[in-house]
């Protein structure tokens, strides 16, 4: 997995980060509905799981396109799991949130989708420099 297509790493560093802010941002009310992100959500089918699946999906390409081998961009996606079964654990401890195998499978769901698109996304770029005079 290399990055070195991109236009600078710093796209993909501000893209993660910024996900991951929006993760923390949209959560950090402790389940009250005036969270932003929450509220959006709420409003669509199934909108708790559609932002697991696309919050942990976008976490995982980015940090998938920093990385360097197939390897660790599959190591990145074992830790991303692990901090949302984590997550959904902690919330265990909260009064207003509770655990779901819902939310562990959105999450699953779309770590493996980011690390697919990361590797889809390698190949292609691997491709198109081989081709390229």
């Amino acid at each position: 997995m290399n990055a070195s297509w991109l236009p600078g790493r710093k796209l993909v560093v501000a893209a993660l980060v910024s996900t991951t802010m929006l993760l923390v941002w949209g959560t950090a009310f402790g389940g009250r509905s005036y969270g932003p992100v929450r509220a959006v959500l709420r409003a669509l089918p199934y909108g708790d799981k559609v932002g697991h699946f696309s919050l942990y999906g976008a976490i995982t390409l980015g940090l998938a396109m920093l990385v360097r081998t197939r390897n660790q961009a599959i190591g990145a996606g074992v830790a991303v799991i692990a901090l949302g079964i984590g997550d959904e654990f902690r919330q265990l401890t909260e009064p207003n949130r509770n655990f779901s195998l819902g939310d562990v499978l959105a999450n699953l769901g779309g770590v493996s989708l980011g690390l697919l698109a990361a590797l889809l996304i390698s190949r292609l770029a691997s491709a198109m420099a081989a081709h390229s005079p």
